[in-house]
Order: structure tokens, then C-alpha cells, then sequence
């Protein structure tokens, strides 16, 4: 008969027992804590810990994160809002670092509403609701919400994520609302959150919603368009044929993926919430559209203020004076 002892030691089923198994879910709830347990809470602790050691380093040498405005995350339940930068979106993962500094993984906590793609895919689907993500549905975000948690979510998606550097500074939420809709029927505050350089970690050249139209990449993939770079145009031929697109789309995203080491700024703006008076005599949608304005209006000022000041691509904000200023202020 085989001993447990050696087979338990060993460093691949340590990995598997932790990390793809259901070990130390509990963990996350506080010592003697009796809290009715949300569902889709899917969070280890002790995968956490450990991606946090290399989480860390990216966090403070690669991206050079500094954020602003954080004072109470551990209030009432909140949706966090914010722009998109990236085709890989590592500012997710940096919220993650900021989440886990200021809370220390207590409860509640703040979950990632995420895109079905993450949750299809073969790696991804077992790791990220590890870190905290759940699907983008709007009855889970509420069942989320009930359960005093906060939500963090991106409108914009790939549609903003795949926006040319050339608009860095502007806030696409392409149309959607859904967002303002779930704060109104959940009557839970929104909490902008703006990225102030995000984008410059990917060279974005266009964004091309022809393609992906023509070739119904909406239903196939769930994307509206798709991201134009240097390191994907190889890949634009084998879109065209039904035997090599999966592979080209995927393979496109992939080699335009790897993140610049752009410096990361993150403003936590003040809450937005629909006062009485703003209800008053205001349809539904009325009231959505309003909302859904003043959270676009507090992202934008944010961007257009920051990215006004002297800035160097990937190094961020700079003290000018002068003949630098002035070329700076040309070059932007």
C-alpha cells in the first residue's frame, strides 16, 4: 500500500492540493465569524499570499503604482468604476495589490466582475476566481452586494482596452450603461476609479471594428473589435479563413499582451450617488443616464487634468520648466 506521507510532500500535488483543489476556502472568513457565505466566493487565502510575493515587485518596480484617495474601502458595499487600459489589463491586478493593502484580505471584500472569455479559458478559469473574480452577471453582482461585498468593474472592456494610444486620455465606455443600472437597483454608491498612464504599457495602433464585424467575432469571441499592434499584424491573414482564425485571434492577443513597464497612477474619486431631488419626477432610465454621466464626466476631468500636465511615455509625470516644458506640451 502506497504512503500518504511522500505523496502529499511532494511539490506538484502540494501545488495541486492548493491551487486548483478547494483547500483553505474558509480561511478568508475571520476567526469566529458567522457570516452567511456568498456563494461564488471563490477566494484562497493561501494562493493569495504566495501570488502576492510576485505580485508585489511588479507592483512597485515594474509599474511604480502610486494611488490616491483611498480612505475607507471597508465602508458601506460599493461598485468601484473604471477605465480600461491595456490589452492585458494588469491594472486589475494592481487593484488586487491595493485591495490586499488595505484590507488585508478581511470581509467584506471586493470581488472583479469579469468577462465569460476568463472564465472559458483552460489556465485562467481555475486562477482567477482564486484572486477574487466573478462572473459579470447582474444577479450574482447583487447576490455580491447583499452580502456587504463591493464590486469592481471595467464598462468599457475590450472595446477601451483596445482603443490606439493616441487616446489614452479618453474615457469609451462605448454606450454602456449597465453598470449605472446595477448601483440604482442595488442602491449602492459608485466609486470612480481613473488610471492615469495604464495605456501606455501597450502599443495600440488602431482598433479595427471592420474585422471583427465581418468576420462576427461578437458571437464567436465576444469582442467588438479587435487591437491592431506591431506584434499582432502577422497574425491579421489568418483571420479571414474559418480553419486558422481561432489561432490567429488568440495568437494576436497573446503577442500584443506583454505589458510595458508603464508608470500606474490610480484616483479613487469621491462617491456618486443619486440624491432624491435628482430622482425626483425622472424615469428609470432617466435616472441611468444621469448617473451614467456623472461618472463618465469625474473619470474624464481626472484623465484630461492629469495627462495635461508634462508627462514622459512609460515614466509618467515630470517637473518642467522652460524650453522641456514647452516640448513636452508639443509632444502631447
Amino acid at each position: 500500500m502506497i504512503s500518504n506521507t511522500p505523496f502529499k510532500q511532494n511539490l506538484f500535488w502540494k501545488l495541486v492540493f492548493n491551487y486548483i483543489g478547494k483547500k483553505r476556502r474558509d480561511a478568508l472568513h475571520t476567526k469566529g465569524q458567522a457570516m452567511d457565505r456568498f456563494k461564488y466566493d471563490k477566494r484562497d487565502l493561501e494562493f493569495l499570499k504566495d501570488f502576492r510575493q510576485y505580485l508585489r515587485p511588479i507592483f512597485e518596480n515594474y509599474f511604480r503604482v502610486d494611488y490616491h484617495g483611498v480612505k475607507d474601502l471597508e465602508g458601506t458595499p460599493s461598485l468601484f468604476v473604471g477605465n480600461h487600459n491595456g490589452i492585458f489589463s494588469v491594472e486589475i491586478l494592481m487593484m488586487l495589490e491595493i485591495w490586499a493593502r488595505e484590507l488585508q484580505f478581511k470581509f467584506p471584500g471586493i470581488f472583479g466582475l469579469t468577462h465569460d472569455m476568463v472564465f472559458n479559458h483552460a489556465v485562467l478559469k481555475h486562477i482567477v476566481p482564486k484572486i477574487g473574480c466573478i462572473p459579470a452577471n447582474p444577479d450574482i453582482a447583487k447576490e455580491a452586494f447583499k452580502h456587504g461585498h463591493s464590486l469592481l468593474v471595467y464598462p468599457g472592456g475590450e472595446f477601451e482596452t483596445f482603443r490606439p494610444l493616441s487616446e489614452k486620455s479618453e474615457v469609451q465606455f462605448s454606450g454602456r450603461k449597465g453598470f449605472a443600472r446595477l448601483a440604482l437597483e442595488a442602491d449602492v454608491p459608485i466609486i470612480p476609479v481613473a488610471n492615469v498612464g495604464g495605456h501606455e504599457q501597450s502599443l495600440v495602433l488602431y482598433r479595427d471594428e471592420e474585422i471583427a464585424k465581418m468576420r462576427d467575432f461578437k458571437k464567436k469571441f465576444r469582442v467588438s473589435a479587435i487591437p491592431i499592434t506591431p506584434f499582432g499584424i502577422p497574425f491579421i491573414p489568418g483571420l479571414f479563413s474559418k480553419y486558422t482564425e481561432k489561432f490567429a485571434f488568440y495568437s494576436m492577443i497573446a503577442f500584443s499582451s506583454f505589458p510595458m513597464p508603464a508608470k500606474m497612477d490610480f484616483y479613487f474619486e469621491k462617491p456618486i450617488k443619486l440624491t432624491e431631488e435628482e430622482k425626483h419626477k425622472k424615469t428609470f432610465d432617466q435616472q441611468v443616464d444621469l448617473l451614467n454621466q456623472k461618472v463618465l464626466d469625474s473619470l474624464q476631468y481626472r484623465l484630461t487634468r492629469e495627462y495635461s500636465r508634462p508627462r514622459v511615455p512609460l515614466y509618467g509625470e515630470v517637473e518642467a520648466r522652460g524650453l522641456l516644458r514647452k516640448l513636452l506640451k508639443m509632444a502631447s
